[in-house]
């Protein structure tokens, strides 16, 4: 997996796309409306088709139906939302059983997902995850700017969410030397910024806690959570 990590990261996403003409984006119902200025000059000459006709928490007949719809040849998918958006496009690659390049690209200081080889999916009501290596990221542009202007609450939610992972995954009883470096890392930068990303939007404590949550979501991946996390 290749990453980007800063603000203005989004730039790569050319990189990302070179010599790929028919793209899948997948999105929030409001995260396009947000960002669609940032994000169309990297579309220019592309074909792309955007879908966002699924739930904050994507149950399997969704992803079903998006297979069904999303029928082209495509050449590349991008996700841009939150872990639901990108947990989405990772079990639609899984689903589809072709291996198309996958850039994520998060909205939210908080999951992880973009680093990581499992996706929540529900079915019939009930929470499942899918854990394959086939649908870790193959990019992942993690810029701060597209979480600046997230609700006080949903910042909140987020940011505790990567630091209980990150502490999860530091004592998990599956955490390597690799996974601990990571959680630590996550842990410390957290615990220094998580107030003044919340509350004050300050833009340095908001581009650390986006750092955070990647850097938990690396744990995670290695360590894999435990029964605190499923409480």
């Amino acid at each position: 997996m290749q990453t980007y990590i800063y603000r203005g990261a989004i730039e790569n996403l050319s990189l990302c796309l070179k010599n790929k003409k028919n793209i899948l984006f997948f999105c929030g119902k409001s995260s396009w409306k947000m960002f669609y200025k940032i994000l169309e000059p990297f579309l220019y000459e592309k074909n792309y088709d955007i879908y966002n006709d699924f739930s904050p928490n994507p149950k399997k007949e969704e992803i079903l139906k998006a297979l069904d719809k999303c029928i082209k040849s495509y050449d590349a998918i991008v996700s841009f939302g939150g872990g639901s958006v990108i947990d989405f496009a990772k079990a639609y690659r899984f689903y589809q059983k072709k291996n198309i390049p996958l850039i994520a690209i998060p909205t939210t200081a908080g999951t992880g997902s973009e680093a990581t080889q499992f996706a929540v999916v529900y079915e019939n009501g009930k929470k499942t995850s899918l854990d394959a290596a086939e649908i870790l990221p193959d990019f992942s542009i993690v810029d701060s700017q597209f979480s600046e202007k997230a609700p006080q609450y949903i910042k909140a939610c987020t940011a505790m969410d990567a630091f209980s992972q990150a502490i999860e995954s530091f004592w998990a009883v599956q955490a390597t030397k690799e996974s601990l470096k990571y959680a630590d890392e996550a842990i410390v930068l957290a615990h220094k910024h998580i107030e003044k990303a919340v509350l004050s939007y300050d833009l340095d404590a908001n581009e650390a806690m986006m750092i955070a949550s990647h850097l938990a979501g690396k744990a995670i991946n290695i360590s894999r959570t435990t029964a605190a996390h499923a409480l």
